[in-house]
């Protein structure tokens, strides 16, 4: 079988949900927006008289944001935004949009991450089933906890995303004995998904979130509190054979033998995995659903926190490499000294873990 066959997908959030604005586009209060009562107004700071603008600047640069914030009446209003700060933030956060007029949307690059790591879960747990030693992922692992997280990441990505192909001018380095990867040799390649538009009403509201259990507020944010996003997600078939003709063709490099046995073993499940995975998009989505009720299941009960029975998936802010990652494998799939690395803190919103939707087929 060849060629993309795809699903109309929709996500509905179900607590607090930020995507995708880099740092820099951060909202300024007297120059993007101003606050009325519990409602910040983003405006157009062009539209402004060329004198009034001039004061704002003004205002502006002697660090006085509530007067810059004065003279922006007039300016075109863009979009409101619920204040949940329980303060008047100098600046927050946005949420991604394609322009500053739009709704929020969900770069599918974000949706993508997400399925990756429900889909490695339940590749895992795949594994662990059929009776395959993983503790060669966990052997070894640096000192430092980010480090330590980031190179069983990278172990994972080389052997269940890519089987461990490697380009043939590999050259293993001390105490590694991990490949580099071939760079067509990833099965997402096979994975397409577009972002995630709006569809009706979606509404966003500025909040301080806080880590947990330490509670220190971090920076302000526009988060989604409430609506449905719908995308297409497929699965191109013969992108998927390119790949697994790659895995055939490339063949392993010389590697410690405890790695080398562990590919070498585990290259046909995977295989096997993936030809039944990717064979079409519902399957996609029930596999990475599969592997996600691990992962919350485990944030559920190593934090105490509350999670809605009916979540799916966590999307963008919140859920980092080591929540993502570490902590659903420790203890449940992989063995070994991963709690050296398990977070301290998750991150929250109002209380609620951020980020999660329900995944609802078929549009």
């Amino acid at each position: 079988m060849s060629g993309l066959e795809t699903v109309e997908v929709r996500l509905e959030v179900l607590t607090p949900l930020h995507v995708g604005v880099p740092r820099e586009e951060e909202l300024v209060r007297g120059l993007d927006y101003r606050v009325d009562g519990n409602r910040i107004l983003v405006v157009d700071f062009t539209t402004l008289p060329p004198e009034r603008a001039e004061r704002v600047l003004g205002a502006l640069e002697g660090g006085d944001h509530a007067e810059a914030e004065g003279y922006l009446e007039g300016a075109e209003v863009l979009r409101e935004v619920e204040l949940r700060t329980g303060g008047v933030p100098d600046r927050f956060l946005p949420t991604y949009r394609p322009t500053r007029v739009d709704d929020p949307w969900i770069p599918g690059t974000s949706v993508k991450g997400a399925l990756r790591t429900g889909l490695l879960l339940a590749a895992l747990k795949r594994l662990d089933g059929l009776g395959t030693d993983l503790s060669t992922l966990t052997d070894r692992l640096p000192r430092n906890p980010k480090k330590a997280a980031v190179a069983l990441d990278n172990r994972l990505r080389a052997t269940v995303f890519q089987g461990g192909t490697a380009r043939r001018s590999y050259r293993r380095k001390p105490n590694r004995g991990w490949p580099e990867v071939f760079p067509h040799a990833d099965v997402l390649r096979a994975l397409k998904v577009e972002d995630a538009r709006p569809v009706g009403k979606i509404r966003t509201a500025v909040y301080r979130a806080e880590l947990h259990p330490k509670g220190r507020p971090l920076d302000a944010r526009e988060f989604v509190v409430s609506g449905t996003f719908e995308l297409e997600l497929g699965t191109d078939h013969g992108e998927l054979k390119r790949v697994l003709d790659t895995w055939d063709r490339v063949e392993l490099p010389r590697l410690p033998k405890p790695v080398f046995r562990f590919l070498r073993d585990v290259r046909s499940g995977l295989r096997d995995f993936w030809e039944e995975t990717l064979e079409n998009p519902e399957t996609v989505l029930e596999r990475a659903r599969e592997g996600w009720r691990e992962g919350l299941r485990a944030l559920s009960e190593r934090f105490r926190v509350d999670v809605p029975d009916d979540a799916d998936v966590q999307l963008g802010w919140g859920g980092g490499r080591l929540v993502k990652t570490a902590l659903p494998l420790a203890g449940r799939v992989l063995r070994g000294p991963l709690d050296q690395f398990a977070p301290q803190t998750v991150k929250l919103v109002d209380g609620e873990v951020p980020g999660l939707v329900r995944v609802v087929e078929g549009g």
